[in-house]
């Protein structure tokens, strides 16, 4: 195994920098850009971390039922970066197939990763010298988005009319007590598409930056994300959820927004949503964790983006056993706020009442480093296109309790995708 040569770089304007990279990132077939847009996070590792690779023999497609055991073992292998992905059939003995055809879970290891952090550029290589790569990315030419946002014609999966039947079927089964909660996705899609990625991402990123967004390419796959839930973190033995649940939009008017604001605070379906959520992931960190140490650090403070304001928890736990780190991220995936509670039933009811496989949406991205600890997003607010079939897709989950209205939660999920429809047809 060649080791990686790292070095620090002085950069003037990272921004300009990160357009640069992405820009040389382009010709490579594997590659990965996990962007927090300089939000000032506690707990985050870096500013963002990208991440190249030329070589498939660095690349490892990871089976269904046991890719979180392989992870752990190709780790110990070689202790290194890896990035890489979780569908969110992921921990299905045979998944479905989705039309963007992402694999059920890859990892690669990077021959090239960058970190910003703190104002410090670092470059470790094992292919190359970091300072030649500097100077090729300085060299290259900043990426630009589209002058003209891509015309294509959305449709979706289902109408609303079978919408609002189906969230009145779930509805019925929580009244039996089948479930307290379900998250419920619908999808918008188009076909033929003819769309430039980078472009599309840097469009994303401008209005609507998010804490743990991710540009990712797997071959003819893509990923443009502007996510801003945190599934799961590892930093030493600490352990960390952040779910979100509870939504409404943000107003230009600042007394209209600060009423939003409280409409969402004292709104008891979402107040029901996030307590539900808490208590799955709760449970499922108490598996893996020491008794007695999992905490809830926050409970629904409200976070606020571009576009809406969020409901979002905070829950820790001491992992019991270090070396158990992919055990503790099989047990809490697929992640509680894109499941509901009971997780078991709720799984059942989504493969009974979904439309469409989810695949990468309300999956993961994210990276593990050479210590074993690791970060991954929950993927929403998201794009997932195949440059070959010319599909894309970009799924919406409503949170559905026995308190919903299944108008209001139609009309939810058009307001997540509300941006990314802009984008691709104005």
């Amino acid at each position: 195994m060649k080791d990686r040569v790292y070095q620090n770089f002085e950069v003037v304007d990272f921004t300009i920098f990160k357009t640069k990279m992405l820009n040389w990132m382009k010709p490579f077939s594997i590659s990965c850009l996990l962007d927090n847009h300089l939000y000032q996070q506690k707990h985050t590792r870096a500013e963002w971390i990208a991440g190249v690779s030329q070589s498939t023999h660095h690349s490892h497609l990871l089976s269904p039922q046991y890719c979180f055991q392989e992870l752990q073992h190709l780790h110990e292998t070689i202790p290194d970066w890896y990035l890489g992905h979780f569908n969110f059939e992921a921990n299905q003995q045979q998944p479905p197939e989705h039309p963007v055809a992402f694999p059920v879970a890859h990892f690669f290891r990077p021959d090239t990763i960058i970190l910003l952090k703190d104002n410090q550029l670092t470059i470790g290589s094992i292919v190359a010298d970091p300072a030649e790569i500097f100077e090729s990315i300085q060299a290259s030419a900043p990426s630009a988005a589209a002058a003209e946002p891509a015309e294509v014609e959305i449709r979706c999966i289902e109408t609303k009319e079978t919408f609002i039947q189906t969230i009145e079927a779930i509805q019925q089964h929580i009244q039996r007590g089948d479930c307290y909660e379900m998250n419920y996705c619908t999808a918008f899609y188009a076909e033929n598409a003819c769309l430039d990625p980078l472009a599309l991402y840097l469009a994303i990123s401008a209005s609507n930056p998010s804490p743990f967004a991710a540009y990712y390419r797997y071959f003819d796959q893509y990923l443009i994300s502007a996510s801003p839930e945190r599934f799961l973190q590892k930093k030493a033995t600490v352990l960390r959820s952040q779910p979100i649940k509870g939504t409404i939009q943000r107003a230009a008017d600042q007394q209209l927004d600060d009423r939003l604001q409280q409409q969402l605070l004292h709104s008891a379906k979402d107040q029901a949503e996030n307590v539900m959520i808490v208590d799955l992931v709760r449970n499922d960190l108490s598996m893996v964790c020491k008794p007695g140490s999992v905490k809830v650090e926050e409970m629904m403070a409200l976070y606020s983006f571009p576009h809406v304001h969020q409901l979002i928890s905070t829950v820790t736990g001491e992992l019991e056993n270090e070396k158990d780190w992919g055990k503790a991220i099989e047990k809490c995936y697929p992640m509680g706020s894109m499941t509901g509670a009971p997780k078991k039933t709720v799984l059942a009811l989504t493969e009974k009442f979904e439309k469409q496989p989810r695949g990468l949406f309300s999956g993961s991205i994210g990276y593990l480093q050479p210590d074993s600890d690791f970060d991954f997003n929950v993927v929403i607010r998201s794009i997932l296109y195949n440059k070959q079939s010319g599909y894309v897709c970009f799924p919406a989950g409503a949170g559905i309790t026995i308190y919903s209205d299944a108008e209001k939660e139609w009309e939810e999920c058009e307001l997540k995708i509300a941006n990314i429809k802009k984008v691709l047809a104005p």
